[in-house]
């Protein structure tokens, strides 16, 4: 299974989409470092400060897993909030992990 993760234009247009057939065990520990700060936090009662950076440690690792295919500004830039965790969800069920999100 190969992770993607689609970047779009202003106007919803896919410009680029991004690929990955596998992870370094050094990533698959990022990953399980941000699964365990997530499964900590009360996603209904989060403070401003605490979403702020649960959103920043998902977008450092998704660079990371990418393999630095493009920059953290690049993704801020093109990458839609539900393509975010759609991709997120799917780094977690890649590595055999629970998604986020679901019951």
């Amino acid at each position: 299974m190969a992770l993607k993760i689609q970047f779009t234009n202003d106007k919803g247009e896919t410009i680029q989409t991004y690929k990955v057939n596998g992870m370094k065990t050094g990533i698959v520990d990022k990953c399980f470092e941000v699964a365990e700060k997530t499964s900590k936090l009360d996603m209904e009662h989060m403070s401003l400060k605490e979403m702020r950076e649960f959103y920043e440690d998902i977008r450092l690792l998704l660079v990371d897993v990418f393999r630095g295919q493009f920059t953290l500004d690049e993704l801020k830039e093109h990458v839609e909030q539900k393509e975010l965790w759609v991709c997120f969800n799917n780094v977690l069920k890649f590595i055999g992990l629970k998604i986020i999100g679901k019951n």
